[in-house]
């Protein structure tokens, strides 16, 4: 498996947080290279992204949401666009 994503963010500060709202596009590719099918799924996709980083004491606390649209090449697959979402967490020491 291996993938890769630009992100085109502008950064604003306000009170000591931090926000780098942003767009960006995605390529994921899995290939399969023993058994007895062979699998090969490349997928692409648009987000928009908003990571968030608030100050608590000595840690940062960085929020990361994005949203959007995968087009998935896995055969059988129901429809080609799927929506996708994530949220992580971060805390920088």
């Amino acid at each position: 498996h291996g993938g890769g994503s630009v992100v085109v963010a502008i950064p604003v500060e306000r009170n000591g947080t931090r926000m780098a709202p942003g767009i960006g596009v995605a390529l994921a590719a899995d290939r399969r290279l023993a058994g007895p099918e062979a699998l090969d799924a490349t997928a692409w996709g648009a987000f928009f992204s908003a990571p968030t980083t608030v100050p608590l004491g000595p840690v940062g606390l960085t929020l990361d949401a994005a949203v959007g649209v995968v087009q998935d090449t896995l055969p059988g697959a129901a429809t080609p666009w799927d929506l996708t979402l994530s949220l992580a967490v971060r805390a920088d020491i």
